[in-house]
């Protein structure tokens, strides 16, 4: 569907003036958080800083998620929102207001916090797309959603089951070989890290040679919404 694809799908060509910017209105944005603090003064004083996915957060996250199985489905008509079913609701949630979300039964003000609606964390401005779970965690938080519209999946399952538990093996391997193992505490298993300058180069490769191909369209002269990328015209060797 146009709302879940990126810039540079096929069935988009001709469907935008060049250069457009799509809008949350016109395109699913469900993307993680852009959104930091500064860091403190003795924070600064350290001479390195370390990022390192411990609890596998985002393998975590696909672990029981239900997906998809098959062609969407449009219901229109401000169908009623069905948590059950994976896809894309455009849903107006600006009147989501973070300092009187209710958690296990009372209100709580989270207004400090980013928004968890829009990736910088900005308060919802009107109609967006979001993904099933995103509308979900709306109305745990105690508001009231009314979709537009939707792209839903009705044959759907747990496709991502064995991804993650080959991915999750892995990992808890890879670790065990460098002496971290599950059993340890957080001070015992950090004390098993290597010096972090090898590892931050290689994390830094590794993220670059990801996003090159991803976002080599943007720095294409002459490319349009709906063209496709050169990279993915190129022979493989």
């Amino acid at each position: 569907m146009e709302c879940e694809v990126p810039d540079e799908h096929p069935i988009l060509k001709g469907k935008f003036a060049r250069h457009h910017l799509r809008t949350p209105a016109e395109m699913l944005m469900e993307e993680p958080y852009d959104w930091c603090r500064t860091l403190t003064d003795d924070e600064c004083r350290n001479p390195y800083l370390v990022a390192v996915d411990i609890n596998m957060s985002f393998a975590v996250a696909a672990n029981g998620l239900t997906v998809g199985l098959n062609g969407p489905t449009h219901l229109t008509g401000n169908p009623a929102f069905d948590p059950k079913l994976p896809g894309s609701w455009l849903v107006d949630l600006s009147h989501v207001d973070l300092a009187r979300v209710q958690i296990n039964g009372r209100t709580v003000d989270a207004d400090r916090l980013p928004s968890p609606f829009t990736p910088k964390g900005d308060h919802p401005a009107g109609p967006a797309w979001y993904a099933t779970p995103t509308v979900a965690y709306a109305v745990e938080l105690g508001f009231e959603v009314a979709p537009i519209e939707a792209h839903v999946r009705l044959h759907s399952g747990r496709y991502l089951d064995p991804w993650y538990n080959r991915l999750r093996d892995a990992y808890v391997q890879t670790m065990a070989d460098l002496g971290v193992t599950t059993s340890m505490g957080g001070a015992s298993s950090w004390r098993r890290w290597p010096a972090p300058r090898a590892p931050r180069r290689r994390w830094r490769c590794s993220r670059r040679r990801s996003r090159r191909p991803r976002r080599a369209a943007s720095a294409s002269s002459g490319s349009a919404t709906g063209d496709r990328w050169p990279t993915t015209s190129r022979g493989r060797r």
